[in-house]
C-alpha cells in the first residue's frame, strides 16, 4: 500500500495518554529500577499501514507492582490501563490524538527475571493513528 504519512512514535504517544488517563506511571523506555508505586512500560512490537494515512500500532504493555509482592496490584493495574485503551476512541486525550479502533487482546501475568520479586502483567494491545506529513 502506498503511504503519503510516516508512522508517529507509538509507544511514546500511547504512554503520554495512558499515564493521563489512569494516572499510572507509564514510560517508552524500559525502566532500570522499578521501586514504589506501579510502573507499566509501553513497548511497540509492530506497526503496519492500514491506509494512505493511517497506521496501526501494536504494543506489548509490562506493568508492575511497584512495592507489592503479589499480581494483584499489577494486575489491577493493568486492567485499568486495558479499560483505558478500550475507551479511547471515545475520548481525545490533552495531546490530541484521534486513536481509531483500540483493541486489547490479552492480560497476563509475565514475570520479570530482571526485576524477581516483583511482580508484572502484561497487557497486549493495538489501536490505529493518523501518520505524520512526510
Amino acid at each position: 500500500m502506498q503511504s503519503v504519512t510516516v508512522p508517529r512514535d507509538g509507544e511514546w504517544l500511547m504512554a503520554r495518554d495512558i499515564a493521563e488517563a489512569t494516572g499510572i506511571a507509564c514510560v517508552a523506555q524500559y525502566p532500570e529500577e522499578v521501586t514504589g508505586e506501579p510502573l507499566a512500560h509501553v513497548r511497540q512490537v509492530g506497526c503496519v499501514p492500514v491506509t494512505a494515512v493511517t497506521w496501526e500500532h501494536d504494543w506489548s504493555i509490562d506493568v508492575w507492582a511497584g512495592a507489592g509482592d503479589d499480581y494483584a496490584e499489577a494486575t489491577q493495574a493493568a486492567y485499568r490501563i486495558a479499560g483505558a485503551i478500550s475507551a479511547m476512541a471515545r475520548r481525545t486525550p490533552a495531546s490530541g490524538n484521534a486513536w481509531h479502533d483500540p483493541s486489547v487482546t490479552s492480560v497476563y501475568p509475565n514475570p520479570d527475571p530482571n526485576h524477581p520479586g516483583v511482580p508484572r502483567v502484561t497487557v497486549a494491545a493495538n489501536a490505529a493513528l493518523r501518520g505524520a506529513e512526510q
